[in-house]
């Protein structure tokens, strides 16, 4: 009888340890959930900002063409119709 009582001592040992780990591991994956989250936002607004400087960066060196560096009108007015379709294009995307 004193064995049978000493398997069960040991049993709710473990199953107590179970249930901690359990609680660790739980607790664990919501921080890493939040964690992800907070770093796929992140990603988001980087990735946007990205887009916005990159669109800056066309049109600073469309102005310095404009400015008169010496390139002829025609090429001149292939950016502009190049800016102008992608103007098209957003108007349209915003449309739909």
């Amino acid at each position: 009888m004193a064995e049978a009582s000493k398997i069960v001592e040991n049993l709710e040992v473990k199953i107590n340890h179970l249930i901690s780990s359990h609680k660790n591991v739980v607790s664990e994956r919501k921080k890493l959930t939040d964690k992800n989250n907070e770093l796929s936002e992140l990603v988001s607004q980087q990735q946007s900002e990205i887009a916005q400087l990159t669109e800056k960066v066309k049109m600073v060196k469309l102005a310095k063409s404009i400015e008169g560096s010496g390139e002829d009108t025609s090429k001149l007015k292939l950016k502009i119709n190049e800016v102008l379709r992608e103007v098209d294009k957003c108007i349209a995307m915003l449309n739909k």
